[in-house]
């Protein structure tokens, strides 16, 4: 490097270097953060939520309705009062089953055409079963609402059970039973909620064990959606609705 370079070189250098000296001491820096005490809690921030409407389809399904003019999107639950705790006497994951099978096949679609009719207009719908209740969502787009709740129409009312999708359900339930075999957490929690709860509906596995998974047949749990009725059900709604002048 020539000497002409290296004299133009070390003012650039300790410029540079006085700068973060100056910005690395305390005084340059200005007054730092007070430790001395926690910081002041600022105002807690307000949630104004739209007002509820309460109505009922003629049907006696009850609705909850929840308007949001942000985006022209719409959200729906559907919940049922049918959970595992209605499985009957050696039917273990009897419910749980069901609501899994809904989006498995319903009306004149398979499985996989469901799936791509559901796909094809950007909406999800999805089922599971809890303890007390079966929930059915549905997220759609608002131009799309009338296509996408004949699809809800057929799941809950149409679901087909197909054998092959049934079976195919119980070697993944039997496959995720031996998993749990080498998950300590697994383990645990079963083991938890059958010391605690004993023979309570919560003392058993919402998936069911071995042997009632094994004894599940078409016939067996083509019956279970009987609970599936308006008046067993609540339908919370959360939509964006447009009305014309």
């Amino acid at each position: 490097m020539k000497r002409s370079t290296v004299r133009f070189l070390l003012p650039i250098v300790f410029v540079g270097l006085w700068a973060t000296a100056a910005i690395l001491t305390p005084g340059a820096r200005g007054q730092g953060p007070d430790r001395s005490h926690p910081p002041e809690i600022g105002p807690a921030p307000s949630l104004k939520l739209p007002p509820i409407q309460h109505l009922k389809l003629k049907n006696g399904l009850p609705v909850v309705l929840m308007e949001k003019h942000d985006v022209p999107l719409l959200q729906v639950n559907l919940v049922i009062r049918a959970g595992s705790v209605m499985d009957p006497n050696g039917k273990a994951g009897l419910a749980n089953l069901a609501a899994t099978m809904l989006t498995d096949g319903a009306g004149a679609r398979d499985a996989l055409m469901l799936a791509d009719a559901i796909d094809y207009l950007g909406a999800r719908l999805a089922a599971a079963a809890g303890f007390h209740t079966t929930g059915v969502s549905l997220f759609t787009p608002l131009s799309k609402l009338d296509s996408s709740l004949a699809l809800l129409g057929d799941v809950i009312q149409r679901p087909t059970f197909p054998p092959a999708e049934l079976e195919r359900r119980k070697k993944e339930r039997l496959t995720t039973l031996l998993q749990w075999r080498d998950s300590p957490a697994a383990l645990s929690s079963v083991t938890f909620n059958q010391v605690l709860f004993r023979t309570h509906p919560y003392g058993a596995m919402t998936m069911g064990d071995e042997k009632s998974i094994r004894s599940t047949a078409p016939d067996t749990h083509a019956g279970a959606p009987s609970a599936y009725q308006a008046g067993s059900a609540l339908r919370p709604w959360t939509a964006r609705l447009w009305w014309s002048a």
